[in-house]
């Protein structure tokens, strides 16, 4: 199943390869630890961007920034901390704001390509 992604781009190297007259960029983003890297200004102006409602946006803003969370370490549990950026895993509102957010950046990546920047 690891080579699935290694031939998904083989094969789009080949086809680019094979039709020059195809205009085209790959671009490959590592996803593994994209949950826990997501900027918290970021997801908010892509809540701005897709219009919501301000109530919904400080609602969403609240649960994504407002939970702290403590570790256990050699046993004990540590002093509770809040995070800055990420969104967490297990939460049922966080796929849909990753999926926003990656949305967002597909966006941004074609109108970058498009205005040749």
């Amino acid at each position: 199943m690891t080579h699935l992604p290694i031939m998904a781009l083989d094969h789009a190297l080949l086809y680019l390869q094979l039709n020059p007259e195809v205009c085209g960029m790959l671009l490959k983003l590592d996803l593994e630890k994209a949950y826990d890297r997501i900027r918290w200004d970021f997801l908010e102006d892509t809540l701005r961007a897709s219009r919501l409602p301000e109530s919904w946006i400080w609602w969403i803003m609240q649960c994504v920034t407002g939970p702290s969370m403590s570790l256990m370490w050699n046993g004990e549990k540590t002093e509770p901390f809040r995070p800055s950026r990420g969104l967490r895993q297990g939460d049922p509102l966080s796929p849909y704001l990753f999926v926003l957010c990656l949305e967002r950046l597909c966006h941004q990546v074609e109108v970058a390509v498009v205005g040749k920047e």
